[in-house]
């Protein structure tokens, strides 16, 4: 049986000095959804902030970087769906990488099992530590709304007023010479769901979401500025 499906695509003209983002999983699988136009706010954000994004397939007989060199991107952004896979050796790649300047983020919560197990084990070193758990379900099960009074004023976080949660997962700093909560977690006083450790001239970011590109444009996290923090999370250093 053959089938037609229509495909359309945009050709943008490659420049120089774009942030070069690696993102190591792609959204665009056919278990993501049953509706492509949750892609939008995704592709709107890659044109309008002109980032050179890189997708890399998960091969689960393979480390999830391969033999790539990272050197050749700015930032590497590893979403709940690879982390569980993440080896030994990925991890040294990323250690690497981030002492070297790059910046690496990580999406996971307690929805995506196995993802913060493995965020745990590249950002414990470096001060920081994800709590495999999620808020107590409420009526409806609303997103959690955070207002800019618990938004640390930070480079990241430029032209973030607001920001929507849905089943996120909390991230404490256990080193504050090193980690900074960029974003409170008001169900865990002494957390937040997005967290930054400065590591030498790089950064680890993580968020307490594991569907990144679900984050942005779900209709429960909708009306936020949640598109505008991860541009500035993509954004070269």
């Amino acid at each position: 049986m053959n089938a037609i499906v229509p495909v359309t695509a945009s050709i943008l003209e490659q420049e120089a000095g774009l942030s070069r983002a690696l993102i190591v999983e792609t959204p665009f699988r056919r278990h993501s959804t049953s509706d492509a136009s949750i892609f939008d706010p995704w592709l709107e954000l890659v044109k309008s902030a002109k980032l050179d994004v890189h997708y890399l397939e998960i091969d689960r007989t393979l480390p999830l970087l391969r033999n790539l060199d990272l050197s050749n991107f700015d930032v590497v952004l590893l979403g709940g769906g690879a982390l569980p896979f993440a080896r030994e050796r990925d991890f040294e790649k990323l250690k690497t990488f981030v002492h070297s300047g790059g910046r690496v983020i990580m999406t996971a919560n307690h929805f995506m099992m196995g993802s913060v197990a493995k965020v745990n084990e590249l950002v414990v070193p470096f001060g920081l530590r994800m709590t495999d758990t999620e808020p107590a379900p409420k009526r409806n099960d609303p997103a959690i709304e955070i207002e800019a009074a618990d938004i640390a004023k930070h480079d990241l976080t430029a032209g973030v007023g607001t920001l929507k949660f849905h089943r996120p997962s909390p991230v404490a700093v256990e080193d504050e010479q090193r980690g900074t909560i960029l974003v409170a977690a008001p169900p865990y006083p002494d957390a937040g769901f997005v967290a930054v450790a400065q590591v030498d001239r790089g950064q680890v970011v993580v968020v307490g979401v594991s569907l990144w590109w679900n984050w942005i444009s779900s209709q429960k996290e909708s009306g936020a500025d949640n598109a505008r923090l991860l541009q500035n999370l993509l954004t070269k250093p």
